[in-house]
């Protein structure tokens, strides 16, 4: 398979519905980017309260992890498109509620629903969109398109803050949030056009079928897609970790200002872009993902090595490579495994879990801090993913 833009990006030509598809998800993952800095932002500026900011996605993102599974039982059962159509209007109206609530002086709780609103939203938006992909490519350009939709969306980690940030130092947060309710509609109105359609999946009888826990029987019955699950539970779980133990560390070890933590954000995007581009230049087979572990391991050791901000800067590089390279293995593996009749759960079913390493990685960050500080942090961090690795290859061997 060839890994050139030109080739991925002929995809967008020949399929003109996957073409609006793939433009849609952008814009809709730019504004979902651009709000996790216009939220916490905007909180700040209502209340002129720092300590209210980290409850900015806590509705959000207990909203999308309890329910996951059923979006993508709905997935899988009902028309995809116009779930997706559907979660990008109640995400552009709730921000439209929120823009407009501001200046009726509605309590704390309020914002908190509004939060708890657009998890579920997001929520029913990604499963019908995995689901609807299945309808329009198949084979070699299915694994085409999910390897150019892993570069694309480590440029709109890097792009969509950026613009966030300049609309802030132009504007206000409000002119934030509007932008981001606006890039919603703009994905719906890619979208909305009745050619964007592709053939209908048949659906399954209800004794093949299952209930909503079917996506998970399925990736736990699957030895390629369980490794690949605990391999990017840990990667989630200590990339939160590391990400929150990073501003304490360019602090208090190399005593720069934390708002270098931009250039980790940059590095990661970039270096993560070109990692879903080179990965699939590569022949692949079992040793590319040990090869691809085994560079994320470098990495977190390397982490508490970084006496200087360039050093630090390159480590974390150096992991975005593997990120973004293992991002397009495990999309490509879906794609191959799972029936269209099943994708719908089981791409809620691993984002519930990747939300729940997620969510773990985040709290016990305070705790490593407080208690050693980020030095240590960094090196349990390198010491965790060595000894997954290792109790990997062991596995692996036992199975031969």
């Amino acid at each position: 398979m060839s890994g050139s833009f030109s080739k991925s990006f002929q995809l967008l030509r020949r399929y003109p519905a996957f073409g609006r598809v793939f433009w849609a998800d952008a814009a809709a993952q730019m504004g979902h980017n651009m709000l996790v800095v216009a939220f916490p932002t905007l909180i700040l500026e209502v209340t002129h309260d720092l300590s209210l900011t980290g409850l900015a996605f806590t509705g959000e993102i207990l909203a999308y992890g309890l329910l996951s599974p059923w979006a993508g039982w709905v997935a899988d059962r009902w028309e995809q498109k116009s779930l997706m159509v559907t979660a990008n209007l109640l995400r552009f109206i709730l921000l439209l509620t929120l823009l407009w609530t501001l200046a009726h002086g509605y309590p704390t709780w309020f914002y908190l629903v509004l939060s708890l609103a657009l998890g579920a939203a997001a929520a029913l938006f990604s499963p019908a969109r995995a689901a609807f992909l299945r309808r329009l490519l198949q084979g070699e350009d299915l694994l085409e398109a999910v390897a150019l939709e892993g570069t694309s969306g480590f440029l709109l980690r890097l792009i969509s803050p950026a613009v966030m940030g300049c609309i802030l130092l132009l504007s206000d947060a409000r002119g934030g949030i509007l932008l981001d309710a606006s890039m919603y509609l703009v994905s719906t109105c890619l979208i909305a056009p009745s050619w964007v359609t592709g053939p209908r999946c048949e659906v399954a009888t209800p004794s093949e079928e299952g209930d909503w826990r079917a996506g998970w029987r399925l990736l736990l019955a699957s030895n390629q897609l369980r490794g690949l699950l605990w391999a990017d539970l840990l990667i989630s779980f200590l990339g939160m970790a590391s990400w929150s133990t990073a501003v304490a560390y360019l602090e208090q070890v190399l005593q720069v200002r934390a708002a270098n933590n931009g250039w980790l954000q940059a590095s990661m995007g970039v270096t993560g872009a070109l990692g879903t581009r080179w990965v699939t230049r590569l022949p692949a087979g079992t040793g590319l993902r040990w090869g691809l572990l085994g560079l994320i391991t470098l990495s977190y050791l390397g982490l508490a090595q970084a006496d200087s901000l360039t050093k630090l800067v390159l480590i974390w590089s150096l992991r975005g490579l593997g990120v973004g390279g293992l991002v397009v293995l495990i999309s490509q593996q879906l794609a191959r495994e799972v029936p269209p009749t099943h994708m719908g759960r089981v791409q809620a079913a691993w984002e519930q879990a990747v939300l729940i390493a997620c969510f773990a990685g985040t709290i016990i960050t305070p705790w490593l801090l407080r208690h050693g500080g980020p030095l240590l942090a960094f090196r349990l961090y390198g010491w965790a993913f060595l000894a997954f690795m290792l109790v990997g290859l062991v596995q692996a061997r036992r199975r031969r």
